[in-house]
């Protein structure tokens, strides 16, 4: 036996003795044997105790014992001076012995060189060898979950990733929507599997913060853009905005316009743009979201539901491709009491790497998506529409850039205008869109033209500009909800989900 296992096991956690149950756990009698003849053992105040002659009788009754009953109650060991067994101190890695075992990280590290032993490969990972032979006691449950994961398909050498938690994972993508936990989701890896591993009921569960959650659900709107399947959910949402453009911007009657007016007259000018800005926004933004509810019910859409739960689980659009290998294929849950593995979850079709080259969800998570409940809250600018989302220097980076807002479309329609500019004159360059339409049309009124017409092509040049917009908007792939949300102003401001607690730990997983 490893003298370094020796000297693990004698580092105290708690000042608390040895009983006669404790010498069957794991391979404690073994073990407590082979300290007690090389003097390894210590008192609960942490001194040393004598060594022990292997034919005391005292040492050979707990060594023939088949159970607790069979060790002698209130004996000495034959020792200058005697000690007895309740004098001896439980250690950290004494099978168990109020220590908390593992941590994560050296489970990787034991079931990484068990599965490899079992394979044949013994010396795939060396260091994670010396870590797993300081936890002898534990290789035989090491060795029930390297059985069970080969029993699954996994049968190449494995390696521990080890990659560590860092911002320098991620990809610019996850950064720009305010994601900072750079922790992998891969633990170990083989040639044809990525392996998220957690213990069962062992650790806490971390929870996804906002930056988290809003750049998951920002990541599976990127996999709607470029799913042919989901198509159709985005031709809904652009036909909404086409279809309903006119009643949603331009339902300003000229009633409603003088009264805002009247209202303005004792209001300082900066005042008077914030209500001009805040009435239409609002206004925009509020019955646009009712459409986007309507028609495109995030947390009932299955789809979008299905590539949720992918990018929690995988990490794929997370990490970027230099560290590819932190997204994970299979998540598996294991016992640490008797080595059973109890989840196995294959996150892309048959859990290999290859569905993480072309992204691809596998039936598992299709029925993880669901039991799960999702809730959006979104932020309507009361500035006006705006561009909110913060983009990275991608390949679409110019694409996203160009593309107007729907506030600065309307206003250079409007600059553009050859009767606004004829009746505003010089005053048009000093006013937002809203007054532009406003004057205009009480300029109008008071030399006898027809408003409503002016309005009414107004409205049709602005809408042809639109449905142009949207046209080219549709055509950006993965960033079509992003171009989409640029153009009108609105922002993802919270992001709520409901995961089953079995899956919640591999979705926000952090450090063990």
């Amino acid at each position: 036996m490893s003298l370094n296992r020796y000297v693990r096991q004698l580092k105290p956690i708690q000042e608390k003795e040895i009983s006669k149950a404790d010498i069957f756990k794991r391979k404690n009698q073994t073990t407590f044997v082979d300290l007690a003849t090389q003097g390894k053992l210590v008192d609960t105040k942490g001194n040393s105790l004598p060594k022990v002659k292997s034919d005391d009788p005292f040492l050979v009754s707990i060594k023939n014992a088949k159970d607790k009953n069979d060790i002698p109650n209130r004996k000495s060991f034959d020792t200058n001076p005697p000690f007895k067994l309740s004098d001896v101190e439980k250690t950290s890695e004494f099978g168990g012995l109020g220590g908390k075992g593992p941590t994560g990280a050296q489970w990787e590290s034991i079931i990484t060189s068990r599965f490899n032993k079992k394979i044949g490969k013994p010396n795939a990972d060396k260091s994670s060898n010396e870590l797993s032979d300081t936890f002898s006691d534990y290789h035989e449950i090491g060795d029930k979950i390297a059985d069970s994961l080969i029993s699954k398909g996994i049968k190449s050498e494995m390696t521990q990733f080890g990659g560590g938690k860092s911002k320098k994972n991620l990809s610019d993508f996850w950064i720009d929507n305010g994601g900072k936990d750079g922790t992998p989701k891969t633990d170990m890896f083989s040639k044809k599997y990525n392996i998220s591993l957690k213990k069962a009921g062992g650790s806490q569960l971390a929870s996804g913060m906002t930056g988290e959650t809003i750049a998951t659900f920002n990541a599976a709107l990127g996999y709607l853009g470029t799913d042919r399947q989901s198509q159709p959910e985005i031709d809904r949402i652009m036909k909404s905005v086409e279809d309903n453009f006119i009643k949603l911007k331009t339902d300003y009657s000229v009633g409603k316009i003088r009264d805002l007016e009247k209202k303005q007259d004792n209001l300082s000018p900066a005042d008077k743009k914030i209500i001009d800005e805040y009435s239409k926004t609002q206004k925009f933004h509020k019955e646009f979201n009712e459409i986007i509810k309507k028609d495109f019910k995030f947390e009932d859409n299955p789809r979008f539901m299905e590539w949720y739960i992918f990018e929690c689980l995988s990490g794929f659009t997370k990490f970027n491709d230099a560290t590819a290998v932190a997204r994970a294929s299979v998540c598996v849950e294991f016992s640490a009491d008797n080595g059973e593995v109890t989840q196995f979850y294959q996150v892309t079709p048959g859990g290999t790497k290859d569905g993480l080259k072309n992204p691809a969800v596998s039936s598992d998570v299709k029925s993880i998506a669901k039991k799960v409940k999702l809730y959006v809250g979104w932020k309507t600018p009361a500035g006006g529409p705006h561009s909110a989302f913060r983009v990275g220097l991608t390949n679409s980076y110019q694409e996203i850039q160009e593309l107007p807002t729907l506030k600065t479309l309307i206003h250079n329609e409007l600059l553009n205008d050859k009767i606004a500019n004829a009746v505003l004159k010089e005053d048009i360059y000093q006013l937002d869109e809203f007054a532009i339409i406003s004057k205009t049309i009480n300029k109008l009124k008071k030399i006898g033209r027809s408003a409503k017409m002016w309005t009414t092509n107004l409205i049709k040049k602005i809408a042809q500009k639109v449905k142009k917009t949207l046209n080219k908007i549709k055509k950006m792939g993965s960033r079509v909800f992003e171009g989409l949300f640029k153009f009108l102003g609105i922002e993802i401001k919270s992001v709520k989900v409901n995961l089953p607690k079995d899956v919640e730990q591999f979705a926000f997983k952090s450090d063990a």
